[in-house]
């Protein structure tokens, strides 16, 4: 099980908050954790043309400690998209996500002298 006791509404990210909470809700009903989004913020910018778009999602497990905290986190970092940086903060796991992370994987690297 996991939820969002929020009252906040995101604006933009509608996409990778879906991706990191279908992959956070598949964690917790394999592993028998419940999971809380403990805090989700955006960041939106446009610069120059450019949108800049950061998201950070703090999740908390119900039960369990680091070693549970930990595989949650393995979990994440192989389901989510490469724009995912997924990292402990103490008894939480910090989920960030950055739009220009994710564009610069997704440039071919074909170009560059081996």
């Amino acid at each position: 099980m996991i939820r969002w006791r929020s009252s906040g509404q995101l604006t933009y990210s509608g996409e990778q908050f879906a991706d990191i909470f279908r992959a956070t809700a598949l964690w917790s009903q394999q592993s028998h954790i419940p999971v809380d989004v403990a805090s989700a913020q955006e960041a939106v910018d446009h610069d120059d043309g450019v949108l800049h778009y950061d998201l950070e999602v703090m999740l908390a497990l119900q039960t369990g400690g680091a070693r549970e905290l930990g595989e949650l986190a393995a979990y994440l970092a192989t389901s989510l998209e490469p724009g995912w940086v997924v990292a402990p903060a103490g008894a939480q796991l910090r989920c960030e996500f950055d739009l220009a992370r994710a564009r610069a994987a997704a440039t071919p690297t074909s170009g560059r002298p081996h």
